[in-house]
C-alpha cells in the first residue's frame, strides 16, 4: 500500500475506501501519514469490537465451521444467490438488477480460485476477531475522516457501524445518504459525487 501511494501523480492523495475494501483507505494512511491529507470511506467495517454487527441470519450460517465452505461453494455463484444478495441486503431501493452485473460478479466468482477468495474475503470481512483485530487502530488516526453511509444499510447499519466508527475516529464526520442501503454510490449516484466533490475539494 506504500508503494501504492508514492506512485500517485498528487502528492497528498485521500485514499478512497467503499464498503467491501473494509480498512484499507485507514491502513494505507497509517502506513503513509506524511502523504495524506484526508480519509473518505462508505460503510469501511462491521463495528468495533464494542459493538460489533453480526452478520445476516445466512451470513452467520456461512460462518459455522466445515458447514458454511460447504454451502458457499454450493450455492455461491448462482445468478438467483447473486441477486438475492443484491436485492435483498445490498440495496435499500431495489432497483432492477442489470443482467451485465450479475454476468460480471458471475464471471468472477466462478473463475478458478474465485469462491474460494470470494469466501476468505466474507470471513475476514465479518469475523469478530478480525473487528477486536483493528478496532484499536481506528483511534490511530489522526487525519480528517469524512465516512458516507446509507440510513438504510443492512450490512452495516447506521447505528451499530456508522455512528459507532464517528465517535471512534477523533474529529470524524459523517454524511448520511436517505432511502440508500450499503451502497450509495449506486443508489443515489448524483448525492454521493455531490458529497464526494464537496470533501475531496476542501
Amino acid at each position: 500500500m506504500p508503494s501504492h501511494v508514492d506512485g500517485k501523480k498528487s502528492s497528498r492523495p485521500k485514499p478512497l475506501s467503499l464498503g467491501t475494501s473494509r480498512c484499507i483507505a485507514p491502513e494505507i494512511w497509517l502506513a503513509s501519514k506524511a502523504k495524506c491529507t484526508r480519509l473518505l470511506a462508505t460503510s469501511p467495517t462491521r463495528g468495533t469490537s464494542e459493538r460489533l454487527q453480526p452478520p445476516p441470519l445466512f451470513g452467520r450460517i456461512l460462518q459455522l465451521p466445515i458447514i458454511g465452505a460447504f454451502l458457499f461453494q454450493l450455492l455461491a455463484g448462482t445468478r438467483k444467490s447473486l441477486r438475492d444478495f443484491l436485492v435483498n441486503d445490498v440495496w435499500y431501493s431495489k432497483p432492477t438488477v442489470e443482467e451485465a452485473v450479475l454476468r460480471d460478479m458471475q464471471r468472477a466468482i466462478n473463475s478458478p480460485g474465485g469462491k474460494a477468495a470470494a469466501y476468505a474475503s466474507m470471513m475476514r470481512m465479518t469475523s469478530p476477531s478480525a473487528v477486536r483485530d483493528f478496532t484499536h487502530r481506528f483511534s490511530e488516526l489522526s487525519v480528517h475522516a469524512h465516512l458516507i453511509w446509507g440510513d438504510h444499510d443492512k450490512l452495516f447499519p447506521l447505528e451499530t457501524c456508522g455512528r459507532t466508527l464517528q465517535k471512534l475516529i477523533r474529529g470524524a464526520t459523517l454524511d448520511v445518504i436517505k432511502d440508500s442501503g450499503h451502497e450509495p454510490m449506486v443508489e443515489a449516484p448524483s448525492q454521493f459525487l455531490e458529497i464526494l466533490r464537496t470533501i475531496v475539494q476542501r
